[in-house]
């Protein structure tokens, strides 16, 4: 069954300057309902909302106003809404009897979730002597435990969990006003993470400025800006205006400073992060078409912790593996005809590999959505009337999207010859 218990080493956090210190309160007795989950349709009985499925483990939180008015974590109303956990594996279905705010993430056995204190009876459950926190938890269903890490979040952004690391965002506000970056105020959002196998919190020391940060496996990628980590220039060009990506390597405890502002998205596997720079931020022409209105394709590869430039005029990537993809414009490319048409007006297929180190042009024009990568295989539609009004499926015109796919194992390219509309990979 699950239930709740302290466990210390679990308990444990490490905060800004190593110290460590145990969870203030004990963990909340659990309410249990138990339901048998056999084939076929089950009605748990239960008003759920915000559903998350991994595995035999779902994660639901239930309203007690829509629950018939019913208490369902012991605080003496009933206004709330409580975590709840099914294991379809072992038929339980266990009321976690903590009234959470915002999405709870999960992944494998663990749920990742905040508290609201203010709903959970009022009770301060990170020892700063208010209850209007948000406080990070996470449970695990293989033990039964719940885990108060003690620490307020940030309600700006959402925590990440993969595996055993767990990444969330502390308001120093929050955290009953402490400086957790060493800049001299308490009003930044610094990001942190928490080691499951050995229940440490790591504090990162660096102001949050952008989105939400991403974690994959053992790797935390996020943006630091400079004028709230204590006005610092972390890119040299001699302001403290921009938002800089940095990557936390979970495992070493160590963080590298890429000293490049990003542009419109950060996709990233363990194998590597790709980004795209605006050249207008460094006044630096990166691809060298003699220009600086671009965004430029860069990819930090992890196993070496060097980043390169693929001077080409990518935005956003799609990342899988060791490969990187992106739509280059050939206007941004000092409209440069990158599929042999003949023009200079269309999105072209790049491809990346870490294993080869080099950037393939497929030299096939693209329409700006509906693609997947998957196993060092991208799947996408190439338009007719952008390839040089090439009939690519024999039905004697040119105005369809045809589904090609390459393969970046064997740098081959397939066209299945079929006027497609959307493309999911499995497997």
């Amino acid at each position: 069954s699950w239930t709740h218990g302290n466990r210390s080493k679990r308990g444990k956090r490490q905060i800004a300057r190593g110290r460590k210190r145990t969870s203030l309160l004990p963990v909340i007795e659990c309410l249990e309902k138990r339901v048998v989950l056999t084939a076929g349709l089950v009605n748990l009985g239960l008003d759920a909302g915000l559903l998350q499925v991994d595995g035999d483990l779902t994660a639901f939180t239930v309203s007690e106003v829509r629950q018939g008015g019913t208490d369902l974590n012991g605080d003496g109303d009933a206004f709330d809404n409580i975590l709840h956990g099914a294991n379809a594996n072992t038929g339980a279905v266990t009321n976690l009897g903590l009234s959470i705010l915002g999405l709870h993430q999960v992944d494998g056995s663990l749920v990742a979730f905040t508290v609201n204190e203010a709903s959970q009876g009022g009770t301060d459950l990170n020892g700063d002597g208010d209850a209007v926190d948000l406080v990070q938890h996470l449970f695990d269903a293989s033990t039964g435990i719940v885990t108060n890490l003690g620490i307020a979040t940030s309600p700006f952004f959402a925590s990440q969990l993969d595996g055993d690391s767990l990444a969330f965002v502390v308001s120093e506000s929050a955290e009953g006003n402490t400086d957790l970056n060493g800049d001299g105020d308490v009003f930044d959002h610094v990001p942190h993470v928490y080691d499951v196998s050995s229940g440490n919190t790591n504090n990162l020391e660096l102001a949050l400025g952008g989105g939400t940060p991403q974690l994959v496996g053992n790797l935390l990628a996020f943006q630091v800006r400079e004028s709230w980590q204590a006005s610092t220039d972390l890119n040299g060009d001699g302001d403290v205006l921009d938002l800089i990506l940095h990557v936390h390597d979970i495992g070493s405890g160590s963080t590298d400073n890429l000293g490049l502002q990003p542009g419109f998205g950060v996709s990233m596997s363990e194998d590597l992060v790709a980004f795209g720079v605006k050249e207008n931020g460094l006044g630096v022409d990166l691809n060298a078409d003699g220009d600086i209105n671009d965004t430029v394709s860069h990819v930090y590869i992890t196993s070496t912790g060097t980043t390169v430039n693929l001077a080409i005029a990518g935005a956003t990537p799609l990342v899988d593996g060791t490969v990187a993809a992106w739509k280059v414009s050939e206007t941004g490319q000092g409209s440069t005809d990158l599929n042999g048409d003949g023009d200079t007006h269309d999105i072209v297929w790049h491809v990346y590999d870490t294993v080869s180190g080099t950037t393939t042009n497929l030299g096939l024009a693209t329409n700006p959505f509906q693609e997947a990568l998957q196993d060092g295989r991208l799947a996408f539609f190439v338009l007719e009337n952008q390839q040089g009004n090439a009939d690519l499926n024999g039905d004697g015109d040119a105005t369809d999207q045809v589904l090609h796919v390459y393969d970046a194992n064997t740098q081959t390219i397939n066209n299945f010859g079929l006027a497609a509309f959307s493309v999911v990979f499995n497997g």
